[in-house]
């Protein structure tokens, strides 16, 4: 997942390319990790998406469809949910604080 979870990627296409059944993936996947693999796949967009948001000057368009979203709208919701505030906010603060 970590190599490519910027592609459109579904958690069945990840268990059927280990070659197992998605429920059974699921499973061993959050007994060895603690978490979903839909969730651990969020996370790591999540995360790459901050580090581009206060490093670089790409688009909020551009930062959405390079971890993996197709529309502003889904990412921009998808980024609120897991951070609290809009992408914009966390780019405006946080190079606020940079610079403080």
């Amino acid at each position: 997942m970590e190599h490519h979870f910027s592609e459109l990627i579904t958690i069945e296409e990840i268990a059927t390319s280990v070659g197992i059944e998605r429920t059974h993936f699921s499973k061993m996947f959050r007994k060895t990790y603690g978490t979903s693999p839909v969730n651990y796949l969020l996370q790591l967009r999540m995360q790459e998406a901050q580090l581009l948001l206060l490093h670089t000057n790409y688009t909020i368009a551009e930062i959405a469809r390079a971890v993996g979203y197709q529309d502003i709208s889904s990412f921009s919701k998808a980024f609120k949910k897991r951070l609290g505030i809009s992408p914009i906010e966390y780019r405006t603060n946080g190079k606020k604080e940079q610079t403080s």
